[in-house]
């Protein structure tokens, strides 16, 4: 007897339709984002009920069928949940899920963004925190980032005020080969975030320093020098010639 066909055709066919449904809410919720970032205003009553609604059932639909969304998806869902301001747990939850089951083979800078929109979101998964801490303290791993990513990492882990040791002192050993590399910027971010955690590298903050006097005074924003002057306060490292100069 022939197998019957019927049971697979229609698998294929509900995962292409719950595709379809996982894409029209993650556009509706990109042009709500678009919209309201563009329009500098905060989202009606009418605009966050839609945003809920689809955020719901994109949570459903992650978790009934994780296999149809790739990294970029679950970068775009999280990102976009950032510039909603909108913080849906089961939609955070189901993201992380994702993100831990694939973590290996997720890109280092997809990792880097996705816990640093958890921290964005004051969201914290401990889980998802200790794997992609654990990911990066290998320095075969930490050798694969950027200074962006670097930046972007230890921003959520300062901002949730998790001690990853660990990562941290891998990170700042990447950071000494590199700093050269990092823009002002992210070396801003940086040693602020290791100040907040009250991981004062000396060797770190020389490394970033050095990157800093070299750089162009038109690259600076206030901000920058804000930054970049209470952590140097925090740790005490308050005598160098980079204070004196941006003083």
């Amino acid at each position: 007897l022939a197998p019957a066909s019927g049971g697979c055709s229609g698998s294929r066919q509900g995962s292409r339709s719950m595709a379809g449904r996982s894409n029209a809410n993650m556009a509706l919720l990109a042009r709500l984002a678009k919209k309201l970032t563009a329009g500098g205003r905060k989202a009606s009553a009418a605009q966050r009920g839609e945003v809920a609604t689809a955020s719901e059932a994109l949570a459903a639909e992650l978790r009934a069928m994780p296999s149809a969304f790739k990294t970029v998806d679950i970068l775009h869902i999280v990102s976009t949940q950032v510039q909603l301001e909108h913080r849906h747990p089961p939609l955070l939850e189901a993201a992380a899920a994702h993100t831990l089951r694939g973590l290996p083979a997720y890109p280092p800078y997809a990792l880097c963004n996705i816990t640093n929109a958890f921290a964005r979101l004051q969201y914290y998964h401990r889980q998802l925190m200790e794997a992609v801490a654990k990911h990066f303290a290998d320095p075969s791993m930490a050798e694969r980032l950027q200074g962006i990513d670097i930046s972007a990492l230890v921003f959520a882990y300062g901002e949730l005020q998790y001690r990853a040791g660990h990562l941290l002192e891998t990170l700042a050993a990447r950071l000494q080969e590199t700093h050269l590399e990092v823009q002002i910027g992210n070396c801003a971010s940086i040693l602020n975030a290791y100040a907040r955690l009250s991981e004062c590298n000396p060797k770190l903050f020389d490394a970033l320093g050095r990157t800093i006097v070299q750089t162009e005074p038109a690259s600076f924003q206030v901000g920058h020098i804000s930054m970049i002057m209470n952590a140097f306060a925090k740790c005490s490292m308050q005598r160098t010639p980079l204070i004196q100069l941006l003083a």
